[in-house]
């Protein structure tokens, strides 16, 4: 029994109201994905993720009892985008992620999307509010214990590892890749150590220069004592 039961104390009693509603209201949890997409099939950008934080609750004899949190299904990902561009990850069993509860039900929304006219929104087919049913995913959280370091000074789209990476300076207005295994550009390849092997023609406006020598001026050399001679066409 909780003690505060037995107080004389109107102010007491709302405050345990509010408790009561507080843990029944959901807001986000970090949680670990578990199948992505989401086991269902229901559609390629869901996954199914179980909450990290233990549930709890006292029962008649006042001792507080922990438990799992339910697995969360088919909950639609968060990849950042807009302009008609998106960036998206390879998102893997056992990746951390936030998961966020929408105020009311987004089901209609996320069936129907976001409609057109001068309608004033999808009506919510349910009237549950910050339900575990209504999660939306946030990939990319991290505990301490998973954590790496930071370049503080680029922006970085990186491994976990960090042996590979595109780079970004905005203060040197650089870009840097770093490619273990080579770099494709529509066939074109850069391996590791610079060298460059393209299936097709390589064009080049005004020239090509290898050490000292260039590709128009470089001059040969008639092996029988001839005159030497720029390349021609």
């Amino acid at each position: 029994m909780d003690q505060r039961e037995r107080y004389a104390d109107d102010a007491e009693v709302m405050r345990i109201a509010m408790e009561a509603l507080q843990s029944r209201l959901w807001t986000a949890l970090p949680c670990v994905v578990q199948a992505f997409p989401a086991a269902s099939g229901l559609d390629p950008m869901m996954l199914d993720a179980q909450p990290v934080l233990a549930g709890s609750y006292v029962d008649s004899s006042g001792n507080l009892i922990t438990l799992q949190m339910p697995l969360l299904v088919d909950i639609p990902v968060w990849f950042p985008g807009g302009g008609g561009a998106t960036l998206t990850f390879p998102i893997k069993k056992g990746d951390e992620c936030l998961v966020v509860f929408a105020a009311r039900c987004i089901d209609a929304w996320w069936q129907l999307g976001v409609g057109s006219g001068s309608a004033p929104g999808r009506v919510p087919p349910d009237a549950r509010m910050h339900n575990l049913s209504d999660g939306i995913a946030y990939v990319g959280l991290r505990n301490s214990n998973r954590s790496y370091a930071v370049d503080t000074a680029n922006v970085q789209l990186r491994s976990d590892d960090g042996s590979t990476f595109v780079q970004m300076n905005p203060a040197g207005k650089v870009v840097k890749i770093t490619a273990p295994n080579g770099v494709n550009i529509n066939g074109v390849t850069i391996d590791s150590a610079g060298n460059v092997n393209s299936p097709a023609t390589i064009t080049a406006a005004t020239e090509v220069k290898v050490g000292s020598h260039t590709l128009t001026q470089h001059q040969h050399v008639d092996p029988q004592g001839g005159s030497v001679a720029k390349p021609t066409g």
